[in-house]
Order: structure tokens, then sequence, then C-alpha cells
């Protein structure tokens, strides 16, 4: 194993799991859209005073960027539910924000041909430029019930109580 995939695997996972801010990148009013559904999802968060930022640049009711998001409070995590190949740059914009996670719950990457494959390896080089932890793409996400995060658009997730087991699971989304 490389150094890095050393260190990317050794290191703090506290934005992901611990965060401050998380920021919707991809929200949507439209009830049954990705970004709509993992707003819902993570309004928990925004009970129990987490700093939760909806960002579409198509909506006026919403934050234009992240880093306007970034600019009223603190992101730790980008949620991420914009088509693939629009993924790379909004991961970049998260890292230039302040991320130090994001998740990528869009599909269309290397299980699709080379296209997707070349949209992966974007999301790959930016993850090794700018230390950002990333889970994805291609998750239904996860959640921390501890600080109140759903972060998956998987129905009943949010009725899960914390206690002391943890359970890490995998699936092919495609």
């Amino acid at each position: 194993m490389s150094d890095t995939a050393t260190t990317a695997i050794s290191g703090d996972l506290s934005a992901l799991f611990a965060p401050r801010g998380i920021a919707v990148i991809g929200a949507s009013r439209h009830p049954h859209k990705l970004g709509a559904t993992l707003a819902r999802s993570l309004s928990g968060f925004a009970a129990v005073g987490g700093h939760l930022a909806l960002v579409n640049g198509r909506d006026d009711g919403m934050y234009g960027s992240i880093a306007q998001a970034a600019a009223d409070g603190p992101i730790d995590v980008a949620m991420i539910c914009v088509p693939a190949p629009a993924c790379p740059g909004a991961l970049a914009e998260a890292a230039a924000a302040g991320a130090r996670a994001a998740v990528i719950y869009s599909g269309g990457f290397a299980e699709t041909g080379e296209a997707g494959a070349a949209h992966q390896r974007a999301l790959a080089d930016i993850v090794s430029r700018t230390g950002i932890r990333l889970l994805g793409p291609n998750t239904s996400g996860f959640l921390a019930p501890h600080c109140g995060l759903t972060a998956t658009f998987v129905p009943g997730a949010a009725q899960v109580r914390p206690g002391k087991v943890a359970v890490v699971a995998a699936r092919g989304g495609g």
C-alpha cells in the first residue's frame, strides 16, 4: 500500500461523522429529486443545532455556491447531489470552501464506461491534491445517530437510535 493510501485510510474522519456544518450541493425544492430527499433527511441535524446549507445556483431561495454557504457558518462536509459530469467541479469547490469531507450520491462513473471513468479519475485527482475525504461516488450515504445525522435517502434510516453497535456495509449502487 502506498503512503498516500495509508494516509487516506488512517486520516481524521470527524468532518464526516461529527460535522459542525453540512452543505447539500444540488439541493432541490422538487420533492422527488435526490437533493430534496437528502435535505429532508438532514433536517434532524439542523434540529440539533448543526449548520445546514442548501446550495443550488438556480434557486434564489438557496445559497448560490458553497463558498456563500461557508460564509454563514462552518461547512465540514458537502453532500453532492449533481450529475456525474458536474461532480468534480462541485468537489473542488467544496474543498476550496473549507469542506474536509464530501459524499457523492450520484452514479454515472466508472460503471458506465470511459466517460464515467474519466469523471471518477478527476475525483481521485481532486482528493489527492486537496486531502478532502470522499465517500462515494454512487453511494446511498450513511448515518450517525449520535449527532442526529441521517445522510442517506434510505427509507426508515432516521429511526435508528444511537447505541453501542456500529455497522459498516457497502454495496454497488449501479
